[in-house]
């Protein structure tokens, strides 16, 4: 139970009333730390509580007497910091008067007067506060006692490590809080060294929730659009997220779906703020049944209905395939994450194998229908295709050279011409 960490009666309350009874293994071992006040890295699974780690600690400890910004969460999207505002929000209900506020990139012409009454709590993305306290110093640093960076890799990783470091920096004697489902040790080492950060909480042993399960489909050469159309229709999700690396095969799959009845919405970095947030609003209410999103919904956002999610293409950075993964299976319910793959995404899926040793692999049939497969790896038989293509295509170049004579540096322009040929191949895993 919460209680045993020795909270205010009324926040053991408010979490009880928001169905928050029993704190999970990572709530046991990283609440405790930020109750004492220490700097701490948290490495833990998506879908894990990691937000309620942080959100207790700092309510406790808010001074409601000092009328001061004492608190930063930072997250690297509008939509986390939503929703982290919306669960302080609900916690903090006739618990302490204190101010909570939260800076979206729409606040620009009301931001001070937004911050004039020195909000005790902020939650915004890291641009947003630059502007605040770096750049025109809307609110002093001098008072402010906890820092969070959620989501931290994707901060430290994203062309905004100098502009964090500069900020904690003007933040003396914070606690600072990172939380993370992966981050690289390259940021993470200096980054402790800079703060010396020395409790470390890795619970990122499984990458993604253990409630998940990873389905691999062999789609070989055929068209994504009617792929997804079967799956949907054998599968048969009450509500799945569909991620698409590119922006025009979210738009086909889009118009596709919707045109063979599904309900279904688009959501990516095309829509302003506002209407992102009356989108997430209308899916939260169950108004669709199918999101085709880009990797912007694939960082800490919650659906809790999700049952499964389908990645039509893996993703160049395949960190974000667990984060896609991680938007199902949250809070001790079920999912599966689905990923088409064929040829020429072979390497991804070794890459994936290395680090998910339980992925299960699945194919079309000639009736449409999925039935269990093995892993199809023919990259040998690729390659050697590719090979034979590469030679009969230097064979051809230095004939087509040599057919009017030879002339002076032939042998250095027909090895450019090839090596150029073995790039482009290489590019499409061809060779």
């Amino acid at each position: 139970m919460f209680n045993e960490f020795n909270l205010d009666k009324k926040l053991i309350e408010n979490l009880n009333e928001n169905s928050f009874i029993e704190p999970n293994e990572l709530q046991k071992k990283v609440i405790p730390i930020l109750l004492e006040k220490k700097s701490i890295v948290v490495k833990s699974e998506t879908g894990s509580g990691k937000s309620l780690c942080f959100i207790l600690p700092i309510l406790q400890n808010i001074d409601e007497s000092l009328k001061q910004t004492q608190a930063i969460i930072i997250t690297p999207t509008k939509e986390l910091a939503k929703q982290i505002y919306d669960i302080f929000i609900k916690l903090n209900e006739d618990y302490k008067k204190i101010s909570i506020k939260l800076f979206s990139m729409e606040d620009n012409i009301r931001t001070k007067e937004k911050v004039q009454n020195k909000p005790q709590i902020l939650i915004s993305t890291i641009g947003k506060l630059k502007s605040v306290f770096i750049d025109d110093s809307f609110i002093s640093t001098s008072y402010i006692k906890f820092i969070v960076l959620d989501e931290a890799d994707m901060l430290l990783d994203s062309g905004f490590y100098k502009q964090t470091i500069q900020f904690i920096n003007k933040c003396e004697n914070s606690q600072v809080m990172l939380f993370s489902a992966s981050i690289p040790e390259n940021l993470l080492s200096p980054f402790k060294k800079e703060f010396n950060i020395n409790s470390i909480v890795d619970f990122s042993e499984n990458i993604t929730n253990k409630n998940v399960k990873h389905v691999a489909i062999n789609i070989k050469n055929n068209g994504i659009n009617d792929l997804v159309l079967k799956f949907l229709r054998i599968v048969g999700p009450y509500f799945v997220i569909i991620f698409c690396s590119l922006k025009k095969d979210m738009m086909a799959l889009y118009k596709f779906l919707d045109n063979n009845g599904y309900k279904c919405c688009m959501y990516n970095g095309d829509l302003s703020i506002r209407e992102r947030k009356a989108l997430l609003k209308k899916i939260k209410n169950d108004e669709f049944q199918i999101v085709i999103s880009s990797d912007l919904v694939s960082r800490g956002i919650d659906l809790p209905d999700t049952d499964c999610i389908l990645s039509i293409d893996l993703p160049n950075n395949l960190e974000y395939y667990f984060h896609r993964a991680g938007r199902t299976g949250r809070f001790d319910k079920s999912g599966v994450s689905y990923f088409f793959y064929n040829d020429k995404s072979l390497n991804k899926v070794d890459k994936l194998l290395a680090r998910l040793k339980n992925i299960e692999f699945e194919k079309f049939d000639n009736d449409g229908n999925l039935f269990s497969s093995t892993y199809e790896n023919n990259k040998k038989n690729i390659y050697e295709k590719g090979n034979k293509e590469l030679i009969r295509k230097a064979n051809s170049l230095k004939t087509k050279m040599t057919r009017k004579g030879i002339k002076p540096g032939y042998k250095k322009k027909i090895r450019i011409k090839i090596n150029k040929e073995r790039r482009y191949m290489r590019r499409r895993n061809k060779i």
